[in-house]
């Protein structure tokens, strides 16, 4: 935990440092998130827990105000008054499913598979996971999470310790107990946020993928 802590409290200067260069979202993270108390937001039911609160420790650890809650106890109007961290996909987690049409990533099953749209590229497989940071209302939401809960073990991990996050979409792949960052990605404009259709039932997805990755 010490040297997570160093690492973390490494990350944070480096980024301030950035700041007066360019604006880039997810190299500047921790400066972006330190501005307000974060809340990470998990289904305590779900395995997703564990790597929440692994999360939420390591931050205050560097000196970040933190808490760490139940999606249960997520509400939108919490936005504008804290930063939000989402551990976890729509399907575990309720606030996730609320804040994702405002966020470039997008989770849909068929058939009992489970499919991700990172921004213009189509996920399927059990290694994948996505940082996803992002401005709503007022707050910094950032979303961490995967196909499985390998990908969202690989997207905490890659998120506190990645020195080569950009942009606002970071697709990160599992590898054993660690993680590589495959790809970043400007966010969605809102048009085309909007343009996302979920066909009825869950039957699939029109949105604006152009990539497809599959495991291999």
């Amino acid at each position: 935990m010490k040297q997570l802590t160093a690492m973390l409290v490494f990350l944070l200067l480096a980024s301030q440092a950035l700041a007066a260069g360019y604006e880039d979202t997810l190299c500047q993270r921790f400066e972006l998130l330190a501005g307000r108390e974060i809340v990470v937001v998990a289904n305590p039911e779900s395995p997703d827990w564990e790597y929440a609160s692994s999360l939420a420790e390591a931050l205050t650890s560097a000196g970040m105000p933190c808490r760490l809650s139940s999606d249960l106890e997520f509400d939108v109007s919490m936005l504008g008054a804290v930063n939000i961290i989402l551990v976890g996909g729509p399907i575990a987690n309720k606030a996730t499913k609320m804040l994702q049409d405002n966020l470039s990533v997008v989770f849909y099953s068929e058939n009992g598979r489970i499919f991700m749209y990172a921004a213009t590229v189509k996920l399927t497989g059990a290694q994948w996971g996505v940082v996803n940071m992002e401005e709503i209302s007022g707050s910094w939401v950032v979303l961490l999470a995967g196909i499985t809960r390998n990908g969202t073990k690989a997207a905490v991990k890659a998120f506190l310790e990645a020195k080569n996050l950009h942009r606002e979409v970071a697709i990160i792949r599992a590898r054993d107990s660690e993680y590589g960052v495959y790809i970043c990605l400007p966010a969605l404009s809102q048009a085309e946020k909007k343009s996302r259709r979920i066909k009825p039932r869950g039957a699939g997805v029109v949105a604006v993928g152009l990539l497809e990755l599959a495991d291999g």
